[in-house]
């Protein structure tokens, strides 16, 4: 059996959004999965970290974070702890220090490796650009391309509903100093199964995913945008195909199983 490498890559915040918790944990195929919080973008900011252990401690988890500011981990023991874990989450925050910070403790090498173990990567913002291609950061102050790490072919472009970034975004690939890539919007999410587009998902019902390129068809190239088809994560039809029927959520064989799956559909 071939090993499914996974990256779920969020436009916005994914800490606090409840409903990408239940679509990623599904992703892990375990009873029991083991989640590790990256808090790096955000300076290891200890409201990250309580907000990540409040938001997963409704769920059947084993949670930890790995802290680079505060060495909650031995620095010789992160790739045995990186690997041991069954999803790793990224935070949002600065994607350019984050970066840093990785490759000065060969965090990008363990990720990586990681990914081609089968563990799930996930992240939103900083946390899902940074395994890109190349983003957009706002890291310098204004906005401008970026090279991260390679794990996914392509560019990326997070909050994309702001006019702002929609704009830099297509101007950047229009005049090739970005790859074409996916501006995804905050309360959407964009998985990946070894290294291809595989759904597009969502926690709002106004969030989208949009494939970017160069359309050379005409005798002016410009941006074409193409809106990718998407799964509302709060439909109960969805829900079943894609959420409960996953290890980590299988109440089938629970007495109260009706009753538990309204009380977790309720927090969805």
């Amino acid at each position: 059996m071939s090993i499914k490498k996974q990256i779920i890559a969020c436009g916005g915040d994914m800490v606090s959004d409840i409903a990408m918790h239940y679509y990623a944990l599904a992703q892990t195929t375990k009873q029991k999965p083991r989640v590790c919080l990256l808090p790096t973008p955000s300076g290891d900011n200890a409201e990250v970290i309580r907000t990540f252990y409040g938001a997963f401690s409704r769920h059947n988890v084993e949670l930890n974070y790995l802290s680079m500011f505060h060495n909650n981990h031995p620095a010789d023991k992160h790739r045995e702890f990186i690997l041991s874990q069954d999803m790793i989450m990224v935070c949002g925050g600065q994607s350019k220090t984050a970066l840093g910070i990785f490759r000065e403790w060969g965090l990008d090498i363990i990720l990586r490796d990681a990914y081609d173990a089968g563990v799930v990567l996930c992240g939103g913002s900083a946390g899902a650009v940074i395994f890109s291609n190349s983003s957009l950061t706002d890291s310098y102050g204004d906005l401008r391309p970026m090279p991260f790490l390679d794990f996914l072919p392509g560019s990326m472009c997070p909050h994309y509903r702001a006019k702002e970034r929609r704009v830099a975004y297509r101007s950047a690939i229009l005049e090739r100093r970005i790859q074409p890539g996916y501006g995804i919007g905050d309360g959407a999410a964009l998985h990946f199964i070894d290294g291809n587009p595989y759904r597009a998902v969502s926690s709002t019902k106004e969030a989208s995913v949009f494939y970017v390129d160069i359309d050379k068809s005409g005798k002016e190239e410009k941006v074409e945008s193409k809106r990718l088809p998407i799964s509302y994560l709060h439909d109960r039809e969805v829900q079943d195909e894609l959420i409960w029927g996953a290890a980590c959520f299988n109440l089938e064989n629970e007495p109260a199983s009706e009753t538990v799956k309204v009380a977790v559909e309720a927090t969805v």
